[in-house]
């Protein structure tokens, strides 16, 4: 799974996901669920595996379960836009390379990628790589045939969720072969983070044969019906497992690969006889209570755990609970658009709203202590944050009733409101009423939304509380349209489709909560989009006072770290000053696994990246 992704009309699809999927590589999210488990981690820094036990000590055998949520909507990776569908296929098919917990490249189907000035980027395939279906040997033509045809086709045709990584400014990043097992491509500017992106570290490949067949008629309906496709005939040696069978409502049970090509490859020793188990299946169990039920049985060995039940099942004896951390913020979000309250745009205003919130006593009674304390755009595990830079709100003397009402009391002082530490009325005598919108299905996010309501409530505001489904807080709050006259100065996105005076949403809001925020420590040039004027994941209608377009330019295409450390220091620096949003908490991924299952008890992020050398504990 990487750590770190466009919908349609209604969204761009990297941006939302629904209730029961979690995107690939999101950027917005539901906010107050564990994610689907199905991913095991490190407990060490090692770049070679989760722990130094030689192969020849380990056995091959057993099954490994997985109790999953739902079930794969597509077993074409190229329509996927779902972690149900994707976690099957990646039992079958390898990307390039993988990111380690150490942020490292570990190469898988690449034997290596080079760069001498990390512009041009060469990329060299193993020699031992086989398609299945008698497709023969997997060559760069594969990819550069797909690349063009696919990735950056003029339509989208199939479509494949990444596009956008493979353009820049609007032009086709160029790709080209230059042997049969190299391909080279050419960034038009240097970017020192680019492999930890998601377009190439989360791409899979489809033999050039199989798909020629559909490119000339942009066929996606024949793509879609191809019995190799679904039955994933074509990946021969190039995963871990081989597919056997899929019912989508059901399972999914795929074998181990006899003949993968990792363990005739230059390996480190964990990895030289994986995979370890006989087979791996998901089985499809939508109710909760039966997957935990069925984890406690020993009927399957994994599943995620819900935050209600993450203590009890850690007084267990026979499963183990990781809380692996995650990159998703979980913020309260302010409107300054033109349909939100007109005094959210003021930065003192929105100090004075975090300085009244307790983030302590949110992260350890309402999320259960499976959270971490946040204060800008970057958690402080992340490689790239600089506390030094940063003001803290919400914890210590920064939440404080009083000091929130001063900061309130200035930033509305020549206003028609009127304010008297304990009530705010408007220019029509009434009370301020703030509608805070949150999903419904999380009962953490409705425990959340009425302790703000009581924290506002102090600071003098009444808090209208209305929950919705999440696609209708994306479609109907989050998603915005130009509403003024004559043509938008811009319109990048459906979250961002103008200046916040003329694109507003279908629906008024002030404050929203649920929808968490993917915050990209590994590429953290990422956030911009979210915090530029016309970034395309700007729902809010944030204007920085800083210039951030410019910091962010430099960052990108900085080479020299301490140089961009410096950038990205006042980058987040800044948005910890301004308060965008109010930068809360962000999360853990908590799953449960039976104690049989040995491999790492870790919980940094990216602990899961090495999920082929886990094997069972027959002991």
């Amino acid at each position: 799974m990487h750590p770190d992704h466009e919908r349609t009309k209604s969204a761009p699809r990297d941006e939302l996901v629904s209730p029961a999927r979690r995107a690939l590589l999101r950027t917005f999210a539901l906010g107050g669920m564990a994610a689907v488990a199905g991913c095991m981690g490190g407990n060490d820094d090692s770049d070679s595996g989760t722990e130094q036990t030689p192969s020849n000590e380990r056995s091959v055998g057993g099954e490994y379960v997985v109790g999953d949520q739902s079930g794969a909507t597509t077993l074409n990776w190229l329509a996927i836009n779902d972690q149900s569908s994707a976690d099957r296929v990646r039992l079958t098919l390898d990307t390039l390379y993988t990111i380690t917990s150490k942020k490292k490249i570990f190469p898988l189907l690449a034997k290596e990628i080079t760069t001498d000035d990390e512009r041009i980027y060469t990329v060299t395939l193993r020699d031992n790589l086989k398609w299945g279906a008698g497709y023969g040997r997997m060559t760069a033509e594969d990819w550069v045939y797909e690349i063009k045809n696919v990735f950056q086709a003029e339509e989208n045709w199939t479509g494949y969720t990444n596009r956008r990584h493979w353009f820049h400014n609007g032009s086709p990043i160029p790709v080209e072969v230059t042997s049969e097992l190299r391909f080279e491509i050419s960034l038009p500017e240097p970017d020192p983070e680019y492999l930890l992106r998601p377009g190439l570290s989360e791409a899979w490949c489809i033999p050039k044969a199989l798909l020629r067949q559909y490119v000339p008629t942009r066929d996606s309906e024949g793509l879609n019906q191809d019995p190799e496709i679904n039955e994933l005939a074509y990946t021969g040696n190039l995963g871990p497992y081989t597919f056997e069978r899929s019912n989508q409502n059901t399972s999914f049970v795929a074998q181990r690969n006899e003949e993968y090509y990792l363990r005739d490859s230059d390996v480190p020793e964990a990895w030289s006889g994986s995979p370890y188990y006989d087979s791996y299946t998901y089985r499809v169990i939508p109710d909760q209570n039966a997957r935990l039920s069925a984890l406690q049985k020993g009927n399957i060995t994994s599943t995620s755990i819900p935050l209600s039940s993450a203590r009890k099942f850690q007084g267990m004896d026979d499963v183990t609970v990781q809380a692996i951390k995650q990159p998703y913020l979980t913020p309260i979000c302010y409107n300054m658009r033109r349909n939100g309250w007109s005094q959210l745009r003021k930065q003192s205003v929105r100090h004075a709203l975090s300085y009244a919130v307790d983030k302590t006593k949110v992260a350890q009674d309402i999320f259960r202590g499976f959270s971490d304390v946040t204060h800008t755009f970057q958690p402080r595990w992340s490689d790239w944050y600089d506390g030094s830079k940063i003001i803290k709100t919400g914890v210590g003397k920064s939440n404080d009733i009083e000091t929130a009402r001063s900061k309130l009391k200035a930033g509305l002082q020549g206003t028609e409101y009127a304010y008297d530490d304990t009530m705010l009325t408007g220019p029509d005598g009434s009370t301020v009423t703030l509608k805070l919108v949150i999903t419904q299905t999380s009962t953490t996010i409705k425990t959340f939304a009425q302790y703000l309501a009581r924290a506002y409530g102090k600071l003098g505001f009444n808090i209208e509380i209305e929950p919705v489904a999440f696609d209708t807080l994306t479609s109907n709050y989050l998603n915005n349209s130009y509403q003024g006259s004559g043509r938008p100065k811009w319109n990048v996105s459906p979250t961002n489709g103008g200046g916040r005076d003329e694109s507003v949403s279908e629906v008024p809001w002030d404050l929203c909560l649920g929808a968490t925020l993917n915050i990209y420590p590994l590429t953290p040039s990422s956030t911009e989009m979210f915090f530029t004027k016309r970034g395309r994941a700007n729902y809010t209608g944030y204007y920085p006072t800083a210039d951030l377009k410019s910091l962010y330019d430099a960052a990108r295409s900085e080479t020299d770290e301490k140089r961009r450390r410096k950038l990205y220091a006042e980058i987040f620096g800044t948005l910890s000053e301004e308060q965008p949003y109010n930068f809360v908490i962000t999360g853990r991924d908590i799953y449960g696994y039976r104690d049989t299952v040995h491999g790492s008890r870790g919980r940094q992020y990216l602990a899961n990246w090495n999920r082929q050398t886990w094997y069972r504990n027959t002991q």
